[in-house]
């Protein structure tokens, strides 16, 4: 069939095709024509789901019938107009699914055609909730001003309204547009973007609006009580809450200009799920400049790409922050997308949101720290495909190892048997390695060095440390198995919130550990005793690096997996690396398999 609809492409003159969208009342049969033009033409962009692949409707295309999935069918059927054609570009029908070279040559395009649409129209599929207006005007009046409060006593219009709207936002929690990794780009990329709801549209500036007025009086002053609004269930409110960040997310990273980072973007959304996981790479690909549309191949196996992806991206940037989405592979996870990765590969699979957020959160810190001191970028080599070849300085080895933070926040077990092993409560003002005392060292570690606020981030200093202190007495004598921070051992004040949020993200999956010489430091989750602390060229964080169990002088360069990115108090700003220039010892090459 598709030999008859499609007609062949100029790949060389980057044509598309349009989609006419031909009038009709709502329950005629949907007719359409395609049209190949360049992506200069006039025309509007669909961003919507796929849904179920097995259920599928036809509507005429070119005159022939032509199956499509039943969410896009309906979402033809809501945009279409009565009495004028509609030009779309709809990736399903506008891309000849069946010829793998258009589809990769139209998939590197992609970024070009959804920033050059007039518009972006998210379909959210038919309306399951009925929305009366006064819903519509509380959406309105609560994006008027941070004043408005989500008060359901302001009136009983205003009260009835939040109680829809609030019904409406917990079904939009569900939606898989908000969990799919091609809609990112789609909506980061509009210049002009409206959700389409059933028979409602919604401009992108008001629902915006509305989430930051949510995340404003129920997330951060908490003036508002969510309960209030028939919110009781505990689940409920942590997908709101999950919902609204994930949102916010996409509005941060709309406010700036692309080209985005990759490693910004894939961590920022490293929780959105793919069908085919080629497209956790593809689908972000028009985003960023650090990766060539060439890497784009759908019959590459997935440790072929995931592993060219990592080589190209070390090569472009010169950096070895993507080591850190290698090292998230200690977390418990049971759906990895390939196999046989080398170490220093990430697989790219989607994350529980709280890892998500954090690796975002650490990925952004990256950029506070130096302890390669700039002094090489990376110069990678790969040998035989999976091995990759490095330079740089030992430092030291891990001699202890605490218990793991989990998810959730830190047991109190854990925090009293970390400073337990660093000794800060039996001699606080013992000397650390690198100067200051081990007590000091040790609060720094906990919340590496740093102070994140919603307008800045900033090294750590003494209102830190006042802060520090505030938070550990709250749980000095609380049980074992209590989470800090929770109700059980004290709820939290609220100038300490940020602070243990914090210590939570730069925490989850991690373990402090003790080295040789003393140094304090933040590792993966499965680092051991025995691992050994790198400075690597092109790396802005130490590594930890664990040997081969072969006999390393069998080799001239030594083989090691990494186990991935840490935190060492006293190393972080070139330290090592210039106190190797004065002593004139020079990197050494080390390769990872």
């Amino acid at each position: 069939m598709s030999d008859t609809i499609y007609t062949s492409l100029e790949a060389d003159k980057d044509q598309i095709r349009i989609l006419e969208l031909l009038p009709g009342d709502f329950i005629e049969p949907i007719r359409c024509r395609l049209l190949v033009e360049s992506t200069s033409t006039t025309y509007e962009a669909l961003s919507y789901v796929w849904g179920d692949v097995d259920y599928k409707l036809t509507i005429d295309v070119q005159g022939q019938q032509m199956p499509l999935t039943r969410n896009l069918e309906s979402g033809l059927r809501h945009i279409r107009r009565e009495s004028e054609i509609r030009r779309l570009w709809v990736d399903a029908l506008c891309i000849n699914q069946d010829d793998l070279l258009e589809r990769r040559h139209q998939i590197g395009l992609m970024g070009r055609i959804y920033k050059g649409a007039e518009r972006v129209i998210v379909w959210l599929g038919p309306e399951r909730i009925v929305i009366p207006i006064q819903a519509i005007q509380a959406i309105r009046e609560l994006g008027s001003g941070p004043g408005v409060h989500w008060n359901p006593a302001t009136s009983y219009d205003f009260g009835y309204g939040l109680r829809t709207l609030i019904r409406l936002l917990l079904e939009w929690t569900n939606n898989d547009w908000y969990k799919r990794i091609w809609t990112v780009q789609e909506e980061i990329l509009a210049k002009s973007l409206v959700y389409k709801y059933g028979s409602f549209v919604f401009q992108s500036d008001e629902i915006n609006r509305l989430i930051h007025s949510y995340h404003r009086h129920f997330i951060t002053l908490r003036c508002c009580d969510v309960s209030r609004i028939g919110v009781d269930r505990s689940d409920d409110q942590r997908r709101l809450r999950e919902y609204v960040s994930g949102i916010l997310r996409m509005i941060s990273v709309r406010n700036r200009n692309p080209p985005y980072s990759f490693l910004e973007i894939a961590s920022s959304f490293r929780s959105r799920m793919a069908t085919d996981p080629h497209d956790k790479i593809f689908g972000i690909i028009g985003l960023t400049d650090d990766l060539s549309p060439e890497i784009i191949n759908y019959e590459s196996s997935m440790a072929d790409l995931y592993t060219q992806t990592a080589f190209e991206l070390i090569q472009k940037t010169g950096n070895l922050d993507i080591f850190s989405h290698a090292s998230l592979r200690a977390l418990p996870q049971s759906n990895y997308l390939a196999q046989n990765l080398p170490s220093w590969v990430p697989d790219w699979s989607p994350l529980k949101l709280e890892h998500s957020i954090c690796l975002s959160a650490r990925q952004y810190y990256t950029n506070k720290f130096n302890a390669c001191s700039y002094s090489s970028p990376a110069h990678p080599k790969r040998y035989a495909q999976t091995y990759l070849g490095l330079r740089g300085l030992v430092c030291d080895a891990i001699a202890k190892v605490g218990a793991r933070q989990e998810s959730g926040g830190m047991l109190v077990r854990t925090a009293l048997g970390w400073r337990y092993m660093a000794k800060v409560d039996q001699e606080p003002d013992r000397l650390y390695v690198s100067g200051s005392t081990i007590f000091d060292a040790y609060w720094r570690t906990l919340c590496m060095d740093i102070v994140m606020t919603s307008s800045y981030i900033r090294r750590a200093d003494e209102r830190t440390r006042i802060k520090y202190d505030e938070w550990s007495q709250i749980f000095q004598s609380a049980r074992g198995d209590s989470v800090v921070g929770s109700p059980v051992v004290g709820r939290l004040p609220y100038h300490l919130r940020s602070f243990d949020r914090h210590v939570r993200t730069v925490g989850v999956g991690r373990r402090l550990f003790l080295s040789k010489r003393g140094y304090l430091g933040l590792a993966p989750g499965n680092a051991k005793v025995g691992d050994e602390i790198w400075v690597l060229d092109g790396g802005r964080l130490p590594l930890i690096l664990r040997p081969s169990a072969k006999e390393l002088h069998e080799e001239p360069d030594p083989e090691y997996s990494l186990v991935g990115d840490a935190y060492v108090h006293g190393i972080m700003d070139g330290e090592v690396v210039e106190d190797a220039k004065k002593r004139g010892i020079m990197p050494t090459p080390v390769i990872l398999k």
